[in-house]
């Protein structure tokens, strides 16, 4: 039916080698595009992990804080916000490509102590200000705090090793 239609001619001289090197060139250029692409992405994630984290760090309606409990516990939690958010500044100062995965994956962290956290408010207004919601809350504060303090120390040793290696190659 078909056999009469079909192409049987070879073709011309060069033809596989012009077609290889087009073909060659197309697809090394959308591989930078999405490079390019992947890193707005990567931002734009990164400034939206940060502002929720910004928001969950303002007090919530629901549940009782530990400034609810006494003056003590409201300077307390102050301490602990004020260096939360110290901390969080550092971090985003020394933020870079090469950090980016493990700053957002600690700070993945600290927001699910977060949402513990607010977990606890609640326990907290239920229980009657019960001491070991109290220290529970107090105990969640440190872990954020701590899980900070480890990344800023990582990112430095990070740092300073890729210092040492760039000062070993210039010598």
């Amino acid at each position: 039916m078909h056999n009469n239609k079909f192409d049987i001619y070879e073709p011309s001289e060069g033809h596989f080698e012009r077609f290889e090197s087009r073909l060659e060139a197309t697809t090394v250029e959308p591989k930078a595009k999405n490079v390019h692409y992947t890193k707005w992405y990567l931002m734009a994630a990164s400034l939206a992990l940060l502002v929720s984290l910004w928001y969950n760090f303002k007090p919530n309606e629901a549940g009782l804080d530990l400034a609810d409990v006494s003056p003590e516990m409201k300077e307390t939690q102050s301490y602990f916000v004020n260096a939360i958010q110290t901390e969080i500044k550092q971090i985003n100062l020394q933020k870079d490509e090469a950090n980016e995965l493990i700053i957002n994956h600690a700070l993945e962290k600290v927001q699910d102590l977060e949402i513990a956290y607010n977990n606890l408010k609640i326990e907290l207004e239920k229980s009657g200000f019960d001491k070991r919601i109290i220290n529970a809350m107090i105990f969640n504060f440190q872990q954020r705090i701590e899980i900070l303090q480890d990344l800023l120390n990582q990112i430095n040793n990070f740092k300073n090793s890729k210092d040492e290696t760039n000062i070993q190659n210039y010598v």
